[in-house]
């Protein structure tokens, strides 16, 4: 009988970079319009975003941060992404998490405000769109539906999430989005190989019996050495 090690991996990688934001924002751009308005955060659940504190951080979906926006109280645009080039063969597949926070100052249903996360070219232009909420229509952290990106294989794909505030006449609204887990998996990419087995052999029956026979000669040994000692003059 043997026992077997084995040092496993997804059948199919991850081609994003530092997909649960364990790390921060490494492997991340983001981009501020106007300049210096908005924050990106990686936060644990129920903390504070800094410094405008405008939204409490939901659980992580994967590892222990996620990823969290926030703004000043203008009409800011705070986006963060990255490019992820596709190899030419095998099924894309992107799966990530993604939520929706607003601050409505003023209680007016903030109709402008609004996240989303898309899949674009380099360029900017749409390819699909994977989560999407507006005005006060706030949900939590979650994993959404799965997007088939095969049609885009041998091309760089850009994974960018923006949250929209609003300032009308006045009244002021702060969006936030939420992102984690966010996996782009290429069936393509083969696994790393398993380590060699590791096998610990068992002794057969004849073995067994040699080691016992030694055992016994060794004690029987022992026991006639301290007869000796312990014999009288």
């Amino acid at each position: 009988m043997a026992a077997l090690t084995f040092c496993g991996a997804n059948w199919a990688a991850n081609l994003v970079q530092n997909p649960s934001f364990e790390s921060g924002l490494a492997n991340w751009t983001t981009s501020s319009t106007p300049a210096n308005q908005c924050s990106w955060q990686a936060l644990g659940n129920n903390v504070t975003t800094n410094p405008y504190r405008s939204h409490n951080s939901d659980q992580p979906t994967d590892g222990a941060l996620a990823l969290i926006t926030d703004s000043t109280s203008t009409a800011a645009v705070c986006k963060v992404y990255q490019d992820v080039t596709l190899p030419a063969a095998g099924n894309s597949t992107l799966n990530l998490a993604a939520g929706y926070k607003v601050w409505d100052r003023d209680e007016r249903g903030a109709p402008n405000c609004g996240v989303k996360v898309e899949v674009t070219d380099t360029n900017g232009n749409l390819i699909t769109t994977v989560y999407q909420a507006t005005a006060t229509n706030r949900a939590a952290l979650a994993p959404q539906p799965a997007v088939d990106l095969t049609a885009q294989n041998g091309t760089t794909v850009r994974i960018i999430a923006t949250a929209t505030s609003c300032l009308d006449n006045g009244w002021r609204g702060v969006a936030g989005v939420t992102l984690d887990n966010v996996v782009l998996n290429n069936t393509s990419v083969a696994a790393p190989a398993a380590a060699a087995a590791v096998t610990t052999p068992v002794p057969t029956l004849s073995e067994w019996a040699l080691l016992s026979c030694a055992a016994l000669l060794g004690g029987l040994t022992c026991w006639q050495s301290r007869r000796r000692a312990v014999r009288p003059h």
